[in-house]
């Protein structure tokens, strides 16, 4: 099983949004690493729709989003801009 998910606004002042279009729920692992690797958030949730992460606190600049899927194991990677 594979899912897709898409990361709004990109570049974003602060909320970014990461919406699913899967049929069903997905527990997830939601990680925000900014380039030093440092992980500078986490998050465990069970998203249908969407989920919202709150970046407003976090230093300008590129982050990677990790979504696990926790059931297999499947990882994506996306890039932010937090201008």
């Amino acid at each position: 099983m594979s899912f897709d998910v898409n990361i709004y606004p990109n570049p974003s002042r602060g909320i970014v949004n990461i919406s699913y279009s899967g049929t069903s729920a997905i527990d997830v692992e939601i990680e925000v690493i900014d380039t030093l690797g440092k992980q500078v958030y986490a998050l465990s949730a069970v998203i249908d729709n969407e989920a919202t992460i709150d970046m407003s606190n976090m230093s300008n600049g590129t982050y990677f989003i990790n979504i696990i899927e926790a059931e297999i194991g499947s990882r994506i990677v996306k890039r932010v801009i937090k201008n």
